[in-house]
């Protein structure tokens, strides 16, 4: 999944390694502290290989309240397929069953 976010940015907006190495810095802090009542984390796979993620943080930041979707990237051989779509209504029933708009 970091790897996705390297490629992309790295590709897209001249990001180097170590963007790469935020991300999964910030995906091992989100994995510590997982509320599996409050936080959601979707993949999509091809094979063994993660083609898709999302991800829903009920960590309010910056004073604000609510969750936020974070880590949302789909694989070049993934874009246009529906799979991120799928993975993001997952997300939104998710929040909504959850309640998140008020966290």
């Amino acid at each position: 999944m970091a790897e996705l976010h390297g490629l992309y940015y790295g590709r897209e907006w001249g990001f180097g390694p170590q963007f790469e190495a935020e991300v999964a810095t910030e995906l091992a802090e989100f994995t510590q502290r997982y509320d599996v009542d409050r936080d959601g984390f979707w993949l999509a796979w091809a094979g063994d290989t993660i083609i898709a993620p999302v991800s829903l943080d009920h960590r309010p930041i910056a004073g604000e309240t609510g969750a936020r979707v974070r880590w949302f990237i789909a694989a070049p051989e993934a874009q246009g397929t529906g799979v991120g779509h799928r993975l993001f209504a997952k997300l939104i029933g998710f929040a909504t069953a959850t309640d998140q708009s008020s966290s």
